[in-house]
C-alpha cells in the first residue's frame, strides 16, 4: 500500500557559535520522511534507518539558508559539525532552498535542521504519539484502501500490546491527503471569496451593459445610417463587440496592472492563513486566465446592445433620433433589469460582509481566560546541561528576580507554553478512590484526559488568570514536598461534578508502564483557550516547575517567561534579553512577542476573510450605487425635453424631483429585496465562517437593506437635483 511511510516532531534547539547561543527551530524525523515527500538533497545523502538507532553517529541535514548563512555555502558545509545542545552533529547533506516540511506551507515557521529521531525497537511506548506521520503511498492505491489496510496494522498492534495505552478506544486511524489537510480550514473560504470575486465582475459587466445601453440610445441614428448605406446585421455586431472587446482588455490590463500594486500587500495579510500564498506571482497562467475573464466580459456586457440594433427600425431612427428611456419601452425595462440585478447582488455580498463583521465582533467579546494587556512574553530554551527540574526551577528563579528589579515591570514569572499557543503536554490521569478495571487504562470512571503545563510560583498573577477556589503555586512547592496541581475549571466539572476537588488527589502517567506519585489538587483555575479563542475548553492542570521532574517523569528545558509591564511591554525586550544572557549566555532568548499580538493571531483567519469580502463588498456597493446613478442622469439627459414641458405646463420642482427620486428607489427596493432573498440562501454558505451569529442573522440583514437604501437615494438626489432645476424654455429649444 505504502511506498514510503515516516514521522516527524518539531523541538527547540540550543545552537551554539563561538560564544553566542541562538534558539533554532529543528524537526526531529524518522527514515521515510524525505521519501514520502520525493525531496531529495542538494548535497550528501538524506538518513538511513540506522542514523536514528540508539548509539549512532550524531548527523544532520541543513537547509540551504542555514547552510548560506552559518557555513559560508553548500559545498562549505559538508562533513562540517555544529553545536545541538552542546553536542556535536556531523552535517551529512544540504536541502535545496525550495524544501518545506508539509505544514510549513501554510507560514509557520520552518525548520532550518533536520536531525533523525532516535527509535529504540526493544523499548517503544504503545500509547504516547506526538509525530505528525507522513506517507506515500503505491500508484493506483484508493485512500480506502490505505485506511483498511492502516486499520488492519493498527488491530494487529493493539492485540500484539494489550497492556499499552494504544488500546484506548478514543484513538483511531485517518487517512488524508496532504493537500487536504492543508487547506482544509480554508477551502470553503476561499471558494466564498472566488464566488465574492464573480458576483463583483457580474455586477461590473451589469454596470457597463446598462452604460452601453443608454450610449446606445444616442447612437441610433448613426447606426441606422450605417444599416442604410448597406451594412448588415453582422457586421454592426461585430463592430459593436470590437468595441466592448477593447474596453474589456482595457480593463483587463488595468486590473493586471492594479493587482501587481496589490499583490505584496494580500500576500502579507494572508501569509499566515492560505497555504502556499507566498508564492503567488502574475505568472503565465494568471495572465492567461485574465485575458479569458476579459473576452468572457466582453461578451457578458456586450451582448445586450448588440442585440438591441438586431431589431432596429431604420425609418423610425432615421425620422427621429431615440430618447433612451422615454422612447424605447425595451431599453427602458432591459436597463431597469440590469440595475435590480446590480442592488441585487451587491445586497448578498454586503450582507455576506456584514456577517462576518459581526461574527469577528463576537469572536473579540470571547475572554480569553487571561489578561492581555502590558504583558510580554519571551521563550527561552536551556542547554543539555540542566538535568532535572531543580537546576530549571532555579534559573528561572534568578531569571525571574533580576527582570523583576527592572524599572516598569510589575509582576514576572514563568510557564512552559503561553496562553493560545497550541501547545502543551497531555496525558492519562488517575483519580484516587476510585474503581480502577484491570486491563489497558480507558477513559471514564478513575481515568481522565488532560493537558498540563509546568508553571512557576506567581504565574496565575503575573498572567491574569483568575484563581477560582483554593491556592495557585508558591516558592514552598519545591521537590521532595507534596506534589501540588492546580486545574481548570472544566476538569473541576467533568472530573468532580457537584464536588469540591481541592484535597483530592491524582497521578500522572507518563508511559504504559510508568506512573507518576500521587498529586493533591490546590487550587481551582479560569479557563484559558489552548489555541483559539471560540475552541472547545479541554481539562487542563498546571504542575510546579520545581516537581515536574518527580511528577511528570521528565525535565522540561523550555520556558516562556511572563512579565507584567507598566507601559508597552516591547519597550523592556532588549532589557529582558539582557537580564537572562546576565544568568546564563547558553540560554538563548526566542520568541519576544506580547500577550495582545497572540491574541491577534488567533483571529487572523476570520479578519482575513472579513477583509477581503469587505473590499468587495464596498465595491459592489459603489458600483450598484454608479449604476443607478448612470440610469437616471442619462434618463434626465434624454428627458430633458419632457420634463421642460411638464414645468411649462405647471408642474413644480418639487414634483419632478419625486418623479425622478421615485424612479430610481423603486428599483433600488426591488433590488434589496431581491437580494435579501438570494442572502437567505446564500449566507447559508458562510456557516463555516460564523462563530456564534446565525447565517439569516436579523439585524445584519435589516441594517443592511437599509444601508443599500440610503446609498441608492443618495444616487438618485444628484439625478432628481438636476432635473428640479431644468429651465422650461432650454428644455423646449432643445434640438
Amino acid at each position: 500500500v505504502f511506498q514510503a511511510v515516516g514521522g516527524y516532531v518539531y523541538r527547540r534547539v540550543a545552537l551554539t557559535t563561538g560564544s553566542e547561543s541562538e534558539r533554532l527551530l529543528t524537526a526531529f524525523l524518522t527514515q521515510g520522511v524525505f521519501e514520502s515527500l520525493r525531496a531529495q538533497p542538494e548535497r550528501g545523502r538524506l538518513f538511513h534507518w540506522e542514523d536514528q538507532l540508539p548509539g549512532a553517529e550524531r548527523v544532520a541535514i541543513l537547509s540551504h539558508g542555514f547552510a548560506q548563512r552559518h557555513l559560508g555555502s553548500d559545498s562549505d558545509a559538508m562533513g562540517k559539525a555544529i553545536q545541538i545542545n552542546n553536542q556535536s552533529y556531523a552535517v551529512i547533506g544540504v536541502m535545496p532552498a525550495s524544501f518545506l516540511l508539509p505544514d510549513n506551507l501554510v507560514g509557520t515557521s520552518a525548520a532550518e535542521v533536520w536531525l533523525p529521531l532516535s527509535i529504540d525497537p526493544a523499548n517503544l511506548n504503545w500509547g504516547s504519539y506526538s509525530m505528525t506521520p507522513v506517507a506515500r503511498m503505491q500508484p493506483r492505491i484508493s485512500s480506502a484502501r490505505a485506511l483498511a489496510e492502516a486499520n488492519t496494522l493498527f488491530e494487529r498492534l493493539k492485540r500484539d500490546h494489550p497492556a499499552g495505552a494504544i488500546n484506548d478506544p478514543s484513538y483511531a486511524v485517518h487517512v488524508v491527503r496532504v493537500q487536504d489537510d492543508l487547506i482544509g480550514n480554508v477551502r470553503a473560504a476561499l471558494w466564498i471569496l472566488l464566488g465574492a470575486v464573480g458576483v463583483v465582475l457580474l455586477i461590473v459587466c451589469a454596470n457597463v451593459a446598462s452604460l452601453l445601453l443608454a450610449r446606445a440610445a444616442a447612437r441610433q441614428k448613426e447606426i441606422a445610417v450605417r444599416a442604410a448605406l448597406g451594412a448588415g446585421s453582422a457586421r454592426l455586431i461585430r463592430q459593436l463587440f470590437t468595441e466592448s472587446m477593447l474596453i474589456a482588455l482595457l480593463g483587463g490590463a488595468g486590473g493586471v496592472v492594479l493587482a501587481s500594486w496589490c499583490l505584496d500587500v494580500v500576500v502579507r495579510w494572508s501569509v499566515d492563513n492560505v497555504p502556499r500564498v507566498s508564492e503567488a506571482s502574475l505568472n503565465l497562467p494568471v495572465l492567461a486566465f485574465t485575458l479569458g475573464i476579459s473576452m468572457l466580459s466582453a461578451i457578458l456586457f456586450g451582448l445586450f446592445p448588440a442585440a438591441q440594433f438586431v431589431r432596429l427600425n431604420l425609418n423610425a431612427s432615421l425620422r427621429e433620433e431615440g430618447r433612451g428611456l422615454s422612447a424605447g419601452g425595451a431599453k427602458k425595462r432591459l436597463q431597469s433589469v440590469l440595475v435590480v440585478a446590480e442592488m441585487a447582488l451587491a445586497v448578498v455580498l454586503v450582507i455576506s460582509a456584514g456577517l462576518l463583521l459581526r461574527s469577528l465582533y463576537q469572536l473579540l467579546r470571547i475572554h480569553p481566560g487571561f489578561n492581555s494587556e502590558n504583558l510580554l512574553t519571551a521563550q527561552i530554551n536551556l542547554p543539555s546541561s540542566y538535568t532535572d527540574s531543580a537546576a530549571v526551577a532555579g534559573f528561572f528563579s534568578r531569571v525571574t528576580q533580576r527582570v523583576q528589579s527592572l524599572p516598569g515591570v510589575r509582576a514576572v514569572s514563568a510557564v512552559s507554553s503561553p496562553p493560545l499557543s497550541g501547545a502543551a503536554n497531555d496525558t492519562v490521569f488517575q483519580i484516587q478512590g476510585r474503581a480502577v478495571d484491570s486491563g489497558p487504562i480507558r477513559m471514564g470512571g478513575a481515568y481522565g484526559h488532560f493537558y498540563y503545563w509546568q508553571a512557576m510560583p506567581d504565574y496565575f498573577e503575573t498572567a491574569g488568570i483568575e484563581l477560582l477556589k483554593g491556592r495557585g503555586i508558591r516558592d514552598s512547592d519545591t521537590a521532595g514536598r507534596q506534589l501540588v496541581v492546580v486545574i481548570n475549571e472544566t476538569m473541576a466539572r467533568t472530573s468532580w461534578p457537584n464536588e469540591n476537588p481541592i484535597g483530592r488527589r491524582i497521578r500522572l502517567f507518563w508511559s504504559d508502564e510508568q506512573q507518576g506519585p500521587w498529586a493533591e489538587i490546590v487550587g481551582v483555575v479560569r479557563d484559558v483557550p489552548m489555541s483559539r479563542l471560540n475552541e472547545e475548553i479541554q481539562p487542563q492542570a498546571y504542575v510546579a516547575c520545581a516537581q515536574f521532574a518527580e511528577i511528570a517523569g521528565a525535565v522540561a528545558r523550555s520556558m516562556t517567561l511572563m512579565v507584567r509591564t507598566r507601559s508597552e511591554p516591547l519597550a523592556l525586550a532588549a532589557a529582558v534579553r539582557n537580564e537572562v544572557r546576565a544568568v546564563d549566555p547558553s540560554a538563548p532568548v526566542s520568541n519576544i512577542n506580547t500577550a495582545t499580538g497572540m491574541i491577534a493571531r488567533t483571529v487572523a483567519q476570520p479578519r482575513f476573510n472579513l477583509y477581503l469580502l469587505g473590499i468587495f463588498a464596498a465595491l459592489a456597493l459603489v458600483l450598484a450605487a454608479l449604476g443607478i446613478y448612470g440610469i437616471l442622469a442619462q434618463a434626465v439627459r434624454l428627458r430633458s425635453q419632457e420634463i421642460g414641458i411638464r414645468m411649462a405646463l405647471g408642474a413644480r420642482p418639487a414634483a419632478v424631483f419625486r418623479l425622478i427620486i421615485g424612479q430610481g428607489m423603486r428599483l433600488a427596493i426591488a433590488g434589496v429585496t431581491l437580494g435579501v432573498a438570494a442572502a437567505v440562501v446564500a449566507t447559508r454558505l458562510l456557516q463555516v465562517l460564523l462563530i456564534n451569529i446565525s447565517p439569516t442573522d436579523p439585524a445584519t440583514f435589516a441594517g443592511v437593506a437599509l444601508l443599500l437604501c440610503g446609498v441608492a437615494f443618495l444616487a438618485c438626489w444628484v439625478p432628481a437635483r438636476r432635473a428640479a432645476r431644468v429651465e422650461p424654455m432650454e428644455a423646449l429649444r432643445y434640438e
